[in-house]
């Protein structure tokens, strides 16, 4: 599996020589914060999803989960309201605790309150969570 940041350096590389300042302006997203994702950070939801929309990619296809490129037409969006009832619905048909899952993986287990008022996880927590329970990051959150 490849790691975000070499997946993303090779989707900036077929850019043909783009400045990054450039393609942050094109994408919505800063010149320092595509530095820093090619350094190997991770972005927020958000911004990941400006960045698939941008290159056309899946998110799975992106953070290495899925090693296929296919070309994604439709832009997405978050959907925060649809997250958390795709995530209990995940849990009950897998039989498994929130608690449980936060042991299993690297999630914390605080984070359901927040997640059920609306709150997003984060973009490691959303690849955890897709990758346990063999769903995409897109089906996760986006439309």
């Amino acid at each position: 599996m490849l790691k975000f940041k070499e997946i993303l350096d090779d989707l900036i590389s077929d850019c043909h020589g783009k400045s990054l300042r450039d393609l942050g302006m094109e994408i919505g997203i800063s010149e320092s914060n595509l530095s820093r994702y090619l350094d190997g950070s991770i972005p927020t939801p958000k911004n990941a999803i400006k960045l698939a929309n941008y290159f056309r990619c899946s998110l799975d296809y992106l953070f290495g989960i899925e090693n296929n490129f296919r070309i994604i037409d439709e832009k997405r969006e978050i959907k925060l309201k649809e997250f958390y009832p795709k995530y209990e619905k995940l849990l009950k048909t897998n039989n498994i605790t929130h608690g449980k899952l936060s042991t299993l993986i690297d999630i914390c287990e605080t984070s359901l309150s927040a997640w059920k008022k609306g709150g997003m996880p984060s973009m490691h927590a959303l690849i955890e969570i897709a990758y346990y329970f063999g769903e995409s990051i897109d089906y996760l959150i986006c439309k």
